[in-house]
């Protein structure tokens, strides 16, 4: 999921180590350009809030603070319109940023620098790709050094239309190096048409069953590598990614799955308790919230289930609170017709799916985690449920796990209250998503990995 915050702000995601090898090993992919800059939005525009090392943004000089104003004479009101945009350009073409700092305007000029590669304080780091439908999709495969063959954590991301290529030492990464510390090799693979995936199509265009196929072409994948172990292989689905790992392992034989801040329940049902109870987090009147998802429900079913062609919905007076309205809380753009970044017929196709069914068909150990603070998984129920759905039909196969004073993006957090406001004011993706890693995701999960294939 990765998933919705409340309307106000509902729908906002966003030291140099000991260098160890990196290899391309894809012939069909090539190097993209990027800037290296994280920017936040705010009333005066687009503000730089990271500027990240071996980049574009740091050799033109670019600070935090800095407020954006142009990029080649063009002016960006979205981080995602520049994301677009960046790779239409070749590595070494003149480039040219207009800010402001500290009151001043500055135009700032150099070259486009290619990407950084992620570099391991703790492995090897190689690029790869997979074939998929006629085109390839960007791989990275973290190793630990030395020969051999090493069990396997297949991270499987969220819902963003987002590159899963973290050149920067942020929670996930950590996590990342911390499994490869511990002797695991994790593999990552971007969706259709991310990063510097060619000729698939874009992820914002594509349903549920196709990000799923993709995610299987990547397991296919894994298997091929001398040292991998084949029969070590273990899912680990990040909230939306809990919703393809049970799919993946009742089609496919793997060692083991683990989810964290995900859920068990039908898509229609998630988003009418997110509308009540995410609501709540953000303090919301208690009135309000009611009125807002009974408003919200026939709507959702129109959408999810009844799976309704959008243009007759537009028809539907009732729902103009949705689609004349802005700022309405489904998230709904009316400039792409999409709905948090995904196109309109998306999630019905993740609501489509059975996934008490798909837990019930999966045959390996079972991990459920949920962080204590997890505000987008709304509470421990999605971990919980799924836990009792295997252990049902496989008694003691699956295991709940509470992560204590953690979010849903890995962190460390005192309390809900202070995670909601964090992701209120995006306080939470600056340098607090870089400082506060929760470590016992690492340790927690290799202990039960290990567990597991001591057992086999």
């Amino acid at each position: 999921m990765a998933l919705f915050q409340k309307k106000h702000c509902l729908w906002a995601f966003l030291a140099f180590f000991m260098l160890c090898s990196h290899l391309l090993l894809g012939q069909n992919i090539k190097r993209k350009p990027s800037l290296g800059a994280a920017f936040l939005k705010e009333d005066k525009g687009l503000t730089i809030n990271k500027v990240f090392p071996n980049t574009t943004a740091q050799s033109l000089g670019l600070k935090e603070g800095d407020r954006l104003l142009s990029i080649n004479g063009l002016v960006f009101n979205e981080t995602k319109d520049i994301v677009a945009y960046i790779p239409t350009l070749a590595v070494g073409t003149d480039f040219t940023v207009q800010v402001i700092r500290l009151d001043k305007k500055m135009t700032l000029k150099g070259k486009l620098l290619a990407k950084p590669t992620e570099i391991s304080p703790t492995g090897e780091v190689f690029y790869d790709e997979v074939a998929f439908r006629g085109g390839y999709l960007r791989s990275y495969i973290h190793k630990p050094k030395g020969d051999g063959q090493f069990p396997v954590v297949y991270y499987i991301q969220g819902y963003p239309c987002q590159t899963v290529e973290m050149p920067n030492n942020d929670a996930i990464r950590q996590a990342v190096d911390g499994w490869v510390e511990q002797g695991y090799v994790v593999y990552r693979v971007e969706k259709p048409g991310l990063g510097e995936s060619i000729n698939t199509p874009p992820c914002e265009t594509i349903d549920f069953n196709t990000e799923i196929d993709a995610f299987e072409a990547g397991l296919r994948a894994i298997e091929t590598y001398k040292f991998v172990n084949k029969d070590q292989i273990f899912l680990f689905g990040h909230s939306l990614g809990g919703l393809v790992a049970p799919v993946l392992a009742a089609r496919n034989k793997v060692c083991g799955v683990m989810v964290y801040g995900t859920l068990a329940v039908s898509w229609y049902e998630y988003l009418l308790d997110l509308h009540r109870y995410q609501s709540e987090f953000f303090g919301e009147d208690y009135v309000e919230i009611d009125k807002n998802v009974r408003q919200m429900n026939p709507f959702l079913y129109d959408w999810l289930v009844a799976r309704t062609p959008l243009p007759k919905m537009k028809e539907n007076k009732a729902y103009d609170f949705v689609f004349s309205n802005p700022n309405n809380s489904a998230g709904y753009d009316s400039n792409n017709d999409m709905v948090i970044g995904r196109s309109f017929d998306f999630f019905p196709s993740v609501n489509a799916i059975s996934y008490y069914e798909a837990w019930r068909n999966t045959e390996e150990p079972v991990l459920a985690i949920y962080g204590e603070h997890d505000i987008q998984a709304l509470g421990p129920q999605g971990a919980e449920t799924i836990a009792r759905i295997v252990n049902h039909y496989r008694p003691g196969n699956a295991t709940f796990l509470l992560m204590q004073d953690t979010e849903h993006l890995f962190l460390n957090v005192p309390d809900m209250a202070t995670n909601a406001k964090m992701v209120a004011d995006q306080s939470i993706f600056g340098t607090y998503f870089y400082q506060n890693f929760n470590s016992q995701i690492t340790m927690q999960t290799v202990s039960w990995m290990k567990a597991q294939m001591s057992k086999k």
